[in-house]
């Protein structure tokens, strides 16, 4: 192996016991080293030479001050025995990026890597922010992803520059000071308890935002001020009307509006510059007319309604390559599907159609075509013409006699 190689590269190893010469071992490895799952019980001191990228699991206590080169640090596993932070208390400067996964038995305030940018507390059962983590004004990238937190504390205003912040699956219901984290550009809150979002507005950087699967009954006005919105999930909430105000996001690509049932669409034509768009499972019988008038739409996804035909109007969609209609009623896979020549995905699966169309030899470039479980009986010979692009042909599940 190149001694030279810049590639981050996943080494996992099996370690039973003391292993001498490991540090000449990692003098292969520049970047990454996976030694998760295993069962270290000694490690020789390793110096300069040491990756810079090291995951493995506790179970002894460590002394990372040798790891001279190192940015990143996974941790994962359940920590055997208590881990003090006066062991890596040796990383600092250049050192960015901080991971814990599953239980940790002891928070240590020797924890004094203040050059942190990045720190990842995942599926630890945390029930509350350790305050420790305000001492690091740095901070960037903060997930807390996979605990057991309900409140987020007003010291987080100390953390004026995080850029992304992840609270998913935990069971957090008042967000209102994250009011403070101007810098914010992304915003990852799914699977909480959350049910007013109207402080989110004073996030005015916000790219990203993630709201899915939460108590949300409406969207507040004040979220139409997020003018750099690009995408915007908030699906599996209890939203039925989406307000005019959204015209006000021009710079919105993705919408994700899908399990929020009987949800209102009129005012998506307002959405000229979006790109992709799911509505799944909203309880409607037809596609809304008004993502008729979205020109620039790439992907849509429609699935799980009770949708009974495709109109003639989709031909207005010049750039959409995606289409999903899957699990709904329709009947007819419609000849003028065939001019919608920059296709290149149609799912169609689970509805009533009973015939391919031969106008689809014209569909060139086509890459998936899904329709399983409905009651085709003939597979037309002009599919045959798609061969050259077409990767995936899934006709499972329908009536076709051969």
């Amino acid at each position: 192996m190149n001694s030279n190689i810049d590639l981050y590269l996943d080494i996992l190893i099996k370690i039973l016991q003391y292993v001498p010469n490991i540090s000449n071992f990692c003098q292969t490895c520049k970047k990454f080293l996976n030694l998760m799952n295993n069962e270290i019980i000694y490690k020789k001191k390793m110096e300069n030479e040491f990756p810079s990228h090291i995951k493995y699991n506790i179970s002894n206590g460590s002394n990372f001050n040798t790891y001279k080169s190192l940015k990143i640090l996974d941790i994962l596993n359940i920590f055997k025995y208590p881990l003090s932070f006066y062991e890596i208390n040796g990383l600092c400067g250049n050192k960015y990026q901080f991971k814990f996964e599953n239980e940790l038995n002891n928070f240590s305030a020797s924890f004094t890597i203040r050059h942190l940018n990045q720190i990842y507390y995942s599926n630890i059962k945390l029930e509350s922010i350790p305050l420790i983590l305000f001492h690091y004004p740095n901070l960037k990238y903060l997930s807390m992803e996979g605990n057991e937190i309900k409140d987020i504390p007003e010291e987080i205003k100390y953390l004026d520059k995080l850029e992304l912040l992840n609270f998913k699956n935990n069971k957090i219901i008042n967000i209102r000071n994250l009011r403070s984290l101007l810098n914010l550009t992304d915003l990852i809150l799914i699977n909480n308890k959350i049910v007013d979002i109207t402080n989110l507005g004073l996030l005015v950087n916000l790219k990203r935002l993630d709201l899915s699967n939460n108590k949300i009954k409406k969207i507040p006005l004040k979220i139409m001020k997020l003018k750099l919105l690009e995408t915007l999930n908030v699906s599996n909430n209890y939203i039925t009307i989406i307000p005019y105000e959204i015209k006000n996001l021009t710079k919105l690509k993705k919408l994700i509006l899908s399990n929020n049932k009987n949800i209102e669409t009129k005012n998506l034509k307002f959405l000229l510059n979006l790109i992709e768009l799911h509505i799944s499972n909203i309880n409607i019988k037809q596609i809304p007319f008004e993502i008729f008038n979205l020109k620039f739409l790439k992907f849509l996804k429609i699935k799980n309604n009770h949708i009974e035909n495709i109109p003639y109007q989709i031909k207005k969609l010049k750039e959409l390559q995606t289409l999903n209609l899957s699990n709904n009623k329709i009947r007819i896979f419609p000849n003028f599907i065939g001019q919608q020549i920059q296709l290149k995905h149609i799912i169609l699966d689970s509805n009533i159609i009973r015939k391919i169309p031969w106008t689809i030899k014209f569909l060139i470039n086509l890459k998936t075509l899904f329709l399983s479980h409905n009651k085709i009986k003939k597979i037309p010979k002009q599919i045959l013409a798609l061969q050259k692009n077409m990767c995936i042909v899934d006709i499972s599940y329908n009536e076709i006699d051969y």
